[in-house]
């Protein structure tokens, strides 16, 4: 297997626990700022790459979280392999700011223009009648329903007291 390319952080093999068919997957990673900084990387020149077998293949990676001493990256895979973390030169090159001579804003008149309002929206979504309907009959006939097996069990356990004068 040939070294990811860019500056290799990690290489990780992920491989399915119990499901052999799987057609997609996000990958949750993350990176200390230190490891950055050290080279010369940043966040958005991190990439996950994918081995399929002959060669390394970048994923669509992206800054999820930059908090404290870490960055958080999401990737997203077709299915599981080796994968390696990896920076590029892409978007990660350090550069130092050259000076840049500031010049005072020039003062403008305000300008006043007419805006009209925007149309009113159509009706309101109407509410499912039917559904309501649907919904409160259903309700209904299990509460018969239930009322009624009651009735039928509690004359089944005590039939002396339903009786119709003997």
């Amino acid at each position: 297997i040939p070294p990811a390319p860019g500056t290799p952080y990690q290489y990780i093999e992920l491989t399915p626990a119990r499901f052999e068919e799987i057609t997609g997957t996000n990958i949750t990673f993350s990176i200390p700022v230190a490891w950055l900084a050290e080279q010369g990387f940043a966040p958005g020149g991190i990439v996950l790459y994918r081995y399929n077998g002959t060669a390394w293949e970048a994923l669509p990676t992206w800054v999820v979280d930059e908090s404290g001493s870490t960055v958080t990256f999401r990737a997203t895979s077709p299915g599981f392999s080796l994968f390696a973390i990896s920076g590029t030169g892409d978007e990660g090159a350090v550069t130092t700011p050259a000076a840049v001579e500031t010049t005072p804003p020039a003062t403008t008149q305000p300008t006043e223009t007419e805006t009209t309002a925007a149309p009113a929206g159509g009706a309101a979504p109407e509410f499912p009648l039917g559904a309501a309907a649907l919904v409160a009959g259903g309700v209904l006939v299990l509460a018969a329903g239930g009322y009624l097996v009651r009735r039928w069990w509690l004359r089944r356990q005590n039939p002396a007291l339903f009786r119709d004068y003997d």
